[in-house]
């Protein structure tokens, strides 16, 4: 789902992040190597479905993240108190559906809606049953974030054409500005803002695997093309 007011959204977010002490610059992207591109996790991208008329149907991307959980972003149907009991669920690959039976949402909760600041709109999801085994996406978070260089590009995975394997962006996306305590950014791929969209995770490589950085919640338009917003849920502990 869609941000309804992409351009507001994208105007108060650069106002913020002009303002915000925690906002950091950084200098413009080398030139893109293929090489660089390590390789992509490989398991599914679990997305959100929702059962309506007897059909489940899929929507935003969500990401099992160590750590965390399962994390996607807030305005995809978990914006109110309560959510039908087994109406949705966390579709991993072709049939593996995990019930989605409770919720940590952000704060502050709105019972209808979507947060009215963007680094509010994550919520982590408690499922059914074990989750299936995926490559290791451990949490880097707000720390990670902050010290992202160009010379270390995010990778953005969003959900693949004509099965359920996640699609990696056509390049490397970069940061482009950091605010409110390394809890939003935004940021921009070779190929716009990659694939996905609402819960499309981003991406570090690390040393003994990925590091989820953020995942997309929003975007805009600007005279050199879309810029993403992201957003970095925190530790369930903070």
């Amino acid at each position: 789902m869609a941000w309804a007011l992409r351009l507001a959204c994208g105007a108060v977010l650069l106002v913020a992040l002009g303002s915000a002490p925690a906002a950091a610059q950084l200098p413009p992207a080398p030139t893109w190597n293929p090489e660089l591109r390590p390789n992509m996790p490989r398991q599914p991208l679990p997305r959100i479905a929702r059962q309506r008329d007897d059909e489940w149907r899929l929507g935003c991307a969500a990401t099992v993240v160590e750590g965390l959980g399962v994390v996607t972003a807030r305005h995809c149907g978990f914006g109110r108190a309560q959510i039908p009991v087994g109406s949705v669920a966390v579709q991993f690959g072709e049939e593996r559906r995990r019930i989605v039976g409770a919720t940590v949402p952000s704060e502050p909760f709105q019972v209808e809606g979507r947060p009215m600041q963007p680094q509010f709109d994550w919520a982590i999801l408690e499922v059914e049953g074990p989750l299936p085994a995926v490559d290791r996406i451990t949490y880097v978070g707000r720390a990670g974030l902050v010290t992202a260089s160009r010379t270390a590009p995010l990778t953005k995975l969003g959900p693949g054409r004509g099965g359920p394997n996640a699609a990696p962006a056509d390049g490397p996306c970069w940061p482009l500005e950091i605010g409110m305590g390394g809890t939003v950014f935004t940021f921009q791929c070779r190929d716009g803002t990659g694939p996905g969209r609402s819960g499309s995770p981003l991406l570090m490589r690390t040393a003994d695997g990925w590091g989820f950085v953020g995942m997309h919640v929003a975007e805009f338009d600007t005279p050199e093309g879309k810029v993403g917003i992201a957003i970095v849920p925190p530790r369930r502990a903070d």
